[in-house]
């Protein structure tokens, strides 16, 4: 019975409802460029439209020319403004693409130099010298070998030459004991 129970809660229980990403604050000014522009646009082809209906209902040149002014020079300066806001738009969104991969970038090479300088200053033999290099983990109070099981799990760990690490009054591990 209690078997029964437990699968009729899983049968009415309704997926959850998918969650949509956090807007990006790198690409708020991008946004906003691109509904500025998209305003303009739009405000640049009414002003062009009204020019062009006043300047089409009369005959007259002399009463044509506040419609062609007014109308259609604002309507070209409106229209040229925003389609400039949108390119603006369009070069915001790639730089801020840009920083992101450079972001990325950077992380990848911090990696690859800690994972370069844990091989090169890693003692294949399991003992440091006492010359030799330790490994020093980030706000740490002691110095470790670089095979050394909490030194493996930390992200931020640098080599330091031993005599640096004595002098800075770091203590030795107690179980790696280098």
């Amino acid at each position: 019975m209690a078997n029964d129970l437990t699968a009729a809660q899983e049968v009415s229980a309704e997926p959850a409802p998918p969650a949509f990403p956090a807007p990006d604050p790198a690409r708020r000014p991008a946004r906003l460029a691109l509904y500025l522009g998209g305003t303009l646009l739009i405000a640049g082809a009414i002003a062009l439209y009204l020019g062009y209906n006043g300047a089409a209902t009369n005959s007259l040149p002399q009463a044509q020319t506040p419609y062609l002014i007014s109308g259609g020079l604002v309507g070209v300066a409106l229209t040229a403004v925003g389609g400039i806001t949108v390119a603006m738009y369009v070069l915001l969104t790639v730089q801020a693409d840009f920083r992101g991969e450079l972001h990325a970038l950077r992380e990848s090479m911090e990696r690859l130099s800690e994972a370069v300088s844990h091989q090169a200053f890693g003692n294949t033999n399991g003992s440091a010298s006492a010359g030799g290099t330790v490994m020093v983990a980030r706000s740490s109070s002691s110095y470790h070998r670089a095979d050394c099981r909490l030194v493996e799990r930390t992200e931020h760990a640098r080599p330091m030459p031993r005599t640096e690490a004595d002098r800075e009054g770091l203590l030795p591990c107690r179980i790696c004991k280098p």
